[in-house]
């Protein structure tokens, strides 16, 4: 049985940029690397976090390379998607 969590757009964007609580976020991935934990996220995930590459690569000067590089990266982690409804009362719960 794996643990689950609920990941938002600003802890997978840590991921691949620096900025505060990355620590944090890459211990979550760290552990889903193990296969010991599901990540749950809500169904705008992909939209948002094209969002914020974009905003990063247009605005925080990161290069074109990087920003598609940190959008091929991501579609390599596997996510169970779920409605952002569905995922109110879990992304509550903080364990």
């Amino acid at each position: 049985m794996t643990d689950k969590v609920v990941v938002d757009s600003s802890v997978a964007v840590k991921w691949f940029v620096v900025e505060p609580s990355s620590v944090e976020a890459h211990r979550i991935l760290e552990v889903y690397q193990t296969g010991t934990l599901t990540l749950l996220v809500p169904d705008l995930l992909y939209a948002e976090v094209g969002n914020i590459v974009w905003k990063k690569h247009r605005f925080q000067s990161i290069a074109t390379e990087d920003a598609q590089e940190i959008l091929a990266v991501f579609r390599l982690v596997t996510f169970v998607v779920t409605s952002s409804a569905a995922l109110l009362e879990e992304g509550y719960r903080w364990r």
